[in-house]
This record gives structure tokens, sequence and C-alpha cells, in this order.
């Protein structure tokens, strides 16, 4: 559906930046998109003085903003266009920043549209500015209030870490829609190496991250978050992973126990009293604890009787076995052999079968 407030945007952009070798048009829809987003990062970077333009609200843009700017407010001396291309994104979100206007102004009606989105991502009110981050998440499609197939479960932890790490330099404003995805997923892994000290922060579940949840996330019936917020993190990884009736309060009682022990049961770990370091892994990657014992392998090459009896003594007895061979560059003699299923059968495993033929080669893009 078309928006008047938008549309009187992307008019706007188009006739004071058309002018520009580099300008791209915005689409004259009413419609928010990515397109109408990309045309206000250009004017954004054309009032900043950057040379090259891009679709996108990079390092270069942040720290010229950082630099140039700051944060915006009743009173900062932002321009005029900075300012409207502020009131532009956020009819874009759905916030009035000034009826429909593009006047300029940092006036009353614009601080309280702020005041609602810095609430709306879980902020504090106050001070009523547009710091960088937020205006970069201004010119985002990423949305700021709860969409229809959205959780209000997932969204008070999306809340909770913009809440609790925004100032952190790296962390990045989560979307606050009630859904859970890679950008969620990144904001999580982040804030568990905050909490962890972990040296060098990228969002990745190494060994170093792996290290801190050892270190600081294992614990039982009755612990509590203090300055630390282990508990509450494990709490949000479970309502990500579809337990949303999971408690978000950083104590450790019985309801967060019996939802970790659903979690445990469905993944097949043993179910534990306490949060261990297996169920945290399984929460946050999909390949969970690499460590974790296991009686299922995928064998990729032949199993004789002395295999299988190595095999069967460190656990294993259910084996998937290759239907024929992968076509492709050094290919290894994967399919299963004439007797091989019966032997397996007759040594008390199972077997279950794959099918592949491609997937073989690494191809370029």
């Amino acid at each position: 559906m078309s928006d008047p407030w938008v549309l009187n945007t992307q008019i706007w952009l188009n006739k004071t930046y058309g002018y520009h070798p580099q300008w791209v048009y915005a689409p004259t829809t009413g419609v928010t998109g990515w397109p109408t987003m990309e045309a206000l990062t250009r004017a954004l970077q054309i009032e900043l003085g950057i040379t090259t333009l891009s679709p996108n609200f990079g390092p270069t843009t942040m720290s010229t903003l950082t630099n140039k700017v700051g944060s915006i407010g009743i009173g900062s001396a932002s321009g005029v266009n900075i300012v409207k291309i502020l009131q532009g994104g956020s009819y874009c979100k759905g916030f009035d920043g000034g009826g429909g206007v593009l006047d300029g102004v940092f006036g009353t009606q614009l601080q309280s549209a702020v005041v609602s989105m810095r609430s709306s991502l879980g902020l504090p009110a106050s001070p009523a500015t547009v710091t960088p981050k937020l205006f970069k998440g201004l010119l985002s499609m990423d949305a700021w209030r709860l969409v229809p197939s959205g959780s209000a479960a997932i969204r008070e932890v999306q809340q909770a870490l913009n809440g609790r790490y925004i100032d952190r330099p790296l962390y990045e404003l989560c979307p606050t829609d009630g859904l859970y995805g890679r950008q969620v997923q990144e904001r999580m892994m982040f804030a568990i190496q905050y909490e962890g000290g972990v040296q060098g922060a990228n969002g990745n579940f190494g060994p170093g991250t792996q290290a801190a949840v050892r270190a600081n996330g294992l614990f039982g019936i009755g612990h509590r978050d203090s300055s630390a917020y282990w508990c509450h993190l494990f709490q949000a990884a479970m309502r990500f992973n579809g337990y949303p009736a999971t408690p978000f309060t950083g104590v450790f009682d019985a309801a967060t126990q019996t939802q970790m022990q659903a979690f445990q049961d469905f993944i097949a770990l043993p179910k534990s009293t306490g949060v261990d370091f297996s169920t945290w892994a399984s929460l946050l990657v999909s390949a969970g604890d690499p460590n974790r014992p296991a009686s299922a392998a995928d064998a990729s090459t032949e199993i004789t009787v002395s295999r299988l009896a190595t095999l069967q003594g460190q656990g294993y007895n259910y084996f998937g076995r290759y239907l024929t061979n992968t076509m492709g560059i050094g290919d290894l003699n994967k399919c299963i052999k004439r007797d091989e299923l019966g032997m397996i059968h007759t040594y008390g495993g199972r077997v279950w079968p794959i099918f592949q033929t491609g997937g073989a080669d690494l191809y370029p893009g």
C-alpha cells in the first residue's frame, strides 16, 4: 500500500540529489523498500562530502558521520538536509518524525519519534538523540516493531541485547521484529564474547568463545545473574531454538531447567540438572559439540569385520553407507560392498542408506 509520507520522501530525494552524476533514482511508489533506503544512504553520503557513493552504509559512512556530525538531537548543528534524511527514514520505518513534512527541523515532533524508536529498540529513551548507529539502523530494512509472524518472546531478547550492548564498538543494532535469523544469531555470539572477555570478538563460535562458555556458562539451579549475563543469554538461546516458554529472568530456576531438558531430549543429549557445554554448543551452532558421545557414524569407506569391531568398541552401532560412488576428481570408493550389509547386521549393527551423485567437486562462484 502506498504511503504519501514515503512518496513525499522519494520525490524530495530525486528532486534534491538528481543532479549528482552517481545518483540512482528512488522509485516514486510510496512503498518502502531497499531502493528507497539506499537512496537515503546516498543522500547522506552526499551531505557528508563522501565522493564515491554506495548503496551501503559502510565503515566510511559511519566514520564520517561520527566525526562530522555525531549524535543528532534538538539544538545540534547537523544540517537541514541531514535532518530531512532522518525524517524521511522515520517515515519509511513507520514513525512520525514530522507529520509527513520534510522541514529539516529537529523539533519536539521528531524528538518524540526518536523516543519511540529508542523504546522500540530496547534503548533508553534519554537522551532523545539519534546516534550514528541508530542512524545506520534507520536506513536499513530491519523492522523495529513486532511483525505478524514474529514472537514477543524473541523480541524481548532482541531488545535486551540492544539495551545491554549498543555501546560496544562492534555491536550493531539488532532488529526487534520478533524473528530469529542470521543477524540475531550474530548479535548473540557477540554478546557471549563480550561477557566472556574474548579478545577480538568476531561473532564466531571459535576456541576462545568455547573456552569462555566453559569458564563462565556452566551453572545449576539457583544461579542468578549479577554483573554478568550468562543465564540471560542461555535463556535467550533457548527461546531462539523454539522454546519460547523459557523464562528470561537471569535466574536458572525449575522452569528453565524443564525447558532445557526438553531441548536436550529433542537433540538426543543426556538430560542434566544444570547447564553443560554440549547443550550450549547445540543451541549456538548447527554442528553442536563435536566431542559429544555419539552412536552413529557416516562411513565413506568399507566397514570390514575388524573395523566394525573397532567402531562398536567406541560406541558406534549405526552407520551411514553410500549406495553409489560419487563421480569427480579423486573419486572415493564409497559404495557399500555386496556382503557388507549382511555382515554388519550379523554383528548387531544397523545401516541407513545415503544416496549422493554430486557435490564432490569445487566450482568457482
